[in-house]
């Protein structure tokens, strides 16, 4: 498997200044992060999307932290929502 550009990823609009909206213009997902800064992550045309995929190290880190202070206690948490977030883990990781 291979590694994720490190985040933290920031969205860029694409548009000329000129234009003043983003709409219709693709948005870059580019990373920000030490050594990477600026190598495209990917592009979306949707705010909301690019939002959601630039946000995606982060939320991939706050979900591993997550389910590791859940697992091995006295009591192993076993809701579902604890499986949910393993899951997503496992498919952002490994792709499965």
């Amino acid at each position: 498997m291979t590694a994720h550009t490190p985040g933290p990823w920031r969205a860029r609009s694409t548009a000329p200044q000129e234009v003043g909206v983003s709409e219709g213009w693709p948005i870059r997902i580019e990373s920000a992060a030490a050594g990477h800064d600026g190598e495209l992550v990917a592009q979306s045309y949707g705010d909301a999307n690019a939002r959601l995929i630039a946000a995606a190290p982060e939320l991939l880190r706050a979900l591993v932290d997550l389910v590791r202070e859940t697992d091995g206690g006295a009591q192993p948490c076993g809701h579902q929502f604890h499986q949910q977030a393993s899951d997503a883990i496992r498919k952002a990781e490994a792709g499965q």
